[in-house]
């Protein structure tokens, strides 16, 4: 890429102060161009030998930039996830937030070859399931490593690098550009009508500005658009040419409903047509899917220029969604919050189906952050004079909250921090019973001050309590079993009262799978808690009185429920991929979204890879490697997606 091109001024700015190995936050709109700001370091470090790693908070947005980088550094570009291990020492190696988190715990100080990291979406660090692992990795980021924060949502930007100068003592430089580079156009769609201003949405005595489709809207009242309303609406713009469009809806069969709908209008040209499909057909030849229901039922959709996408896709399918789009091959699509989530997916046009959010039993409007990283996709630059937002509106919001969505500054990031049992195992060889001096280098301290300090050191000391009690800590030292634990992120306890109490050597590779599937798995609120496989039966027996013990601990403790239960409604669906019959039967009797199966099976590999790395590994006659083979193969198999 040449570097001389015309840059904007935040961007200058930023590569002047890289260019001077300052450690750089750096907080822009989406879509005007941070990751230039990244390619600079990763293109400038290689040039003089210097490695770079790059994290981001979901396995997609590391494959797709894995893919891409692979592209402009072929041979120099490697990845480390859960998932896949390609090209691992590679200088330029993509990574999973955890999986750096838990190098450093482990004692890797990459010293020697990586000179900079690069954190994309470091507003992830308040996410309250794995904002810890963003503050951690922050917390004990090596000195030897300078790093870029990226981010299109950070009001307390300065707040942040303050924390982060005053726990590592070296400065940390703050780019702000609050200025789109293509700017946004409002409009609101309310009982047929679209208004150009939210006053003119809450006076309906006054005239209302209304764009040229409106006369097409369905007159129904409902909280959220019927599929009349969405078809006139799609349709109206397609003729005043303003896609390719994104249209976020917070339901994930709502996105295959109203690609459906509206699969009467075709968006392609002949021309276009033939190019889609033969891009179907090369990646149908890659991921070996002729006969794959889903890409079936897709396809007639994509050689029109529709689609939709949401996380209970499989990982394949979505990717073919996302290279039509980018190609602009796609001219609308209807998708959940994640497609805006880092993956450089642009558009004319963007719509909101609503903007409330289901917050436990009640709703809530959505966070500006969250708007506006999805708003942000509209927009193109190069390409677009303006971008377009589309929000339909139930006027039960209120006009102040509206009106509030749209101005000033997004929410400030909130530190997460919560140590895990596997954190407090691998620093307390550092800092034994002075863990609390953890706690005073978090985020959290800093933002808290000394208000409310006591309810979170209580918390840590209750943790490690409960660690005592174990005796996976005795004496003041770590025992095999905290060593064991230290290795298992995420399911620490269950898994090593597993091993203590030797049921892994008493399994047979069947049971092994039965047994880690049941822990990473979460049903759903609907689900019979009811098992009907028999062996798994068993298993929940001896499970429960493992759990049990644990959870009694934690509540004498004052922790809560930290650990996980063991959860068997998908031994059926197991047990099918096991016998080798067709992934499409396991879905069939999980009664759960194709994606969702593809995660769990990847995330039950993840567990048994980590098993496979540890001691007790030798002890297991071969077992744990015969269950990864038969569960991690065809399309469970993430290294195929990537190596094709």
């Amino acid at each position: 890429m040449d570097y001389e091109l015309k840059l904007d001024r935040f961007q200058i700015e930023a590569i002047d102060l890289l260019k001077k190995n300052n450690s750089v936050l750096i907080s822009a709109p989406t879509g005007a161009g941070k990751t230039l700001i990244a390619e600079y370091i990763m293109h400038e470090s290689l040039k003089k030998n210097d490695g770079v790693i790059y994290t981001s908070p979901i396995k997609a947005l590391s494959n797709q930039k894995f893919r891409d980088f692979s592209k402009d550094h072929p041979g120099k570009t490697g990845i480390v996830t859960g998932d896949v291990s390609i090209n691992p020492f590679a200088p330029l190696l993509i990574m999973t937030t955890e999986i750096f988190r838990n190098r450093l715990f482990h004692g890797d100080r990459f010293e020697g070859k990586y000179s900079w990291i690069i954190f994309d979406e470091i507003h992830y660090l308040d996410n309250p399931d794995r904002g810890t692992v963003w503050e951690e990795s922050l917390m004990f980021l090596p000195k030897n490593i300078n790093f870029i924060g990226l981010s299109a949502t950070l009001s307390n930007i300065d707040r942040m690098a303050a924390w982060i100068e005053k726990i590592h003592g070296k400065p940390v430089s703050v780019v702000i550009e609050k200025n789109r580079p293509v700017p946004l156009k409002f409009y609101f769609i309310s009982k047929e009508k679209i208004y150009k201003n939210i006053d003119t949405l809450f006076k309906s005595s006054r005239k209302n500005k209304t764009e040229p489709f409106a006369e097409h809207m369905n007159r129904k009242k409902k909280s959220f658009p019927s599929s009349i309303e969405v078809f006139n609406l799609i349709s109206s713009l397609k003729k005043i040419k303003r896609l390719p469009a994104i249209y976020f809806t917070l339901n994930r069969r709502r996105t295959t409903q109203l690609a459906e709908r509206i699969s009467t209008l075709n968006f392609l040209t002949e021309d276009e047509k033939k190019i889609t499909k033969n891009i179907i057909r090369n990646f149908t030849d890659k991921f070996d899917l002729a006969d794959n229901p889903d890409l079936i039922e897709i396809s007639n959709l994509l050689t029109k220029g529709i689609a939709f996408h949401h996380a209970g896709m499989i990982p394949q399918i979505k990717e073919i969604v996302e290279s039509l789009f980018s190609s602009e091959l796609i001219k609308i699509v209807f998708a959940t919050e994640t497609f805006a989530l880092g993956i450089n997916m642009p558009a004319r046009s963007v719509i909101f189906d609503e903007l409330k959010k289901r917050i436990g039993r009640s709703f809530k409007i959505i966070s500006k952050r969250d708007f506006f990283q999805m708003a942000g996709r509209a927009g193109r630059r190069g390409k677009d004079k303006e971008g377009y937002i589309y929000s339909f509106v139930d006027r039960s919001i209120g006009r102040r909250p509206l009106k509030s969505l749209l101005a000033g500054e997004p929410e400030p990031v909130t530190s997460r921090f919560d140590l895990s049992y596997a954190g407090i195992l691998n620093l307390y060889d550092l800092y034994e019973e002075r863990l609390t001096d953890v706690f005073l280098r978090s985020f959290k301290y800093f933002q808290i001050g000394h208000s409310g300090i006591h309810s979170y050191i209580n918390r840590l000391k209750g943790k490690l309590s409960v660690l005592k009690e174990l005796r996976y800590i005795n004496k003041n030292r770590i025992t095999e079993a905290g060593k064991f634990a230290s290795e298992i992120h995420g399911y620490e306890l269950p898994v090593t009262e597993l091993w203590r109490s030797r049921l892994f050597e008493k399994l047979n590779y069947k049971d092994l799978i039965y047994i880690t599937l049941a822990l990473v798995y979460e049903p759903s609120s609907r689900e019979s808690e009811i098992i009907t496989h028999k062996r798994s039966q068993y298993l929940s027996k001896v499970t429960h009185s493992i759990t049990k013990k644990i959870k009694n601990i934690e509540k004498k403790k004052g922790v809560g429920e930290e650990s996980n239960s063991f959860n068997f409604q998908l031994s059926e669906a197991v047990e099918l991929w096991i016998k080798n019959e067709s992934f499409y039967y396991s879905v069939f009797v999980s009664d759960r979204d194709p994606g969702d199966l593809v995660r769990y099976f990847r995330m039950t590999s993840q567990i048994l890879r980590e098993l496979r790395k540890s001691d007790i590994s030798e002890k297991m006659n071969g077992k744990l490697d015969k269950a990864l083979n038969i569960l991690n193969r065809d399309i469970i198999d993430p290294n195929k997606e990537l190596n094709g």
